[in-house]
């Protein structure tokens, strides 16, 4: 029997086996044959992604290293969620939302994998284009910045839940809403991780412009839907002290806890 665990404070829910299935998809887009390359989708072509000498490479998939560092990002969240559903999850969720929430995960990995292969969105590709020096700039730092807005943003949503984790564990804390640690600095500040380490997935794999939309995307859905709804959930819970709720974050940072 699978088991559906959900996150109280992210409203982010998965099946148990469903994220190293993400990170398998990920390894089948990216085949061990050069046939991929014999594709022509229009106004471009598909990235060369494999070495004439697979051995010379890391783990001897005889990727590149922009396509084995695309697997890796797909590996590390798919790490990151299963450590979540293992240790972290504390409440149920119905299966129908924790399906949803798997396939848009599933479909935004799979979508990055596709551009980081097609010439005209792949990181690895310069521009061709020129909207000024400041432009042409930024775009030979997106896949840089892509790495570093996913660690960031990785590292600054697993350790504000396990900081979480660890403090509601304490049996004179049960049932009282965490307020130390990097939720400090911000009252959502694990989905502001989740929104930057996406964008920076998006960046990495599809340049600025698609990492830009899918960071946009994601904190446009967390501010209008799921941090309400979770504000209205833990006022509910801690309705006799909500004013102290609201302001452990500080209400100066909740742009950035999106």
């Amino acid at each position: 029997m699978v088991s559906i665990r959900s996150h109280c404070a992210r409203g982010h829910a998965d099946l148990d086996e469903l994220p190293t299935h993400r990170f398998a998809l990920s390894l089948l887009l990216l085949p061990s044959h050069n046939n991929l390359t014999n594709i022509r989708p229009p106004g471009g072509y598909v990235v060369p992604h494999r070495l004439a000498d697979p051995s010379s490479t890391t783990l001897g998939l005889g990727l590149t290293d922009y396509h084995l560092t695309l697997i890796g990002l797909a590996l590390a969240s798919a790490l990151k969620q299963i450590i979540w559903i293992l240790f972290l999850s504390e409440q149920k969720m119905p299966p129908r939302f924790a399906l949803t929430v798997c396939g848009f995960n599933t479909f935004l990995n799979t979508l990055n994998t596709f551009f980081a292969l097609y010439s005209r969105t792949s990181g690895v590709i310069p521009q061709t284009f020129e909207f000024g020096g400041y432009l042409k700039q930024a775009v030979q730092y997106a896949v840089p910045m892509g790495q570093s807005l996913f660690v960031a943003g990785l590292a600054i949503e697993l350790i504000s839940e396990v900081q979480r984790k660890v403090w509601k564990g304490r049996p004179e804390n049960k049932g009282k809403p965490f307020g130390g640690g990097l939720f400090r600095k911000a009252t959502n500040i694990n989905y502001g991780g989740y929104t930057l380490w996406r964008a920076g997935y998006a960046c990495y794999a599809g340049k600025l412009g698609w990492g830009g939309l899918t960071g946009m995307l994601i904190g446009t859905d967390f501010v209008r839907r799921a941090i309400p709804n979770m504000d209205r959930y833990c006022e509910e819970k801690v309705s006799t002290n909500t004013s102290w709720w609201k302001g452990i974050g500080g209400e100066d940072w909740m742009l950035m806890s999106v």
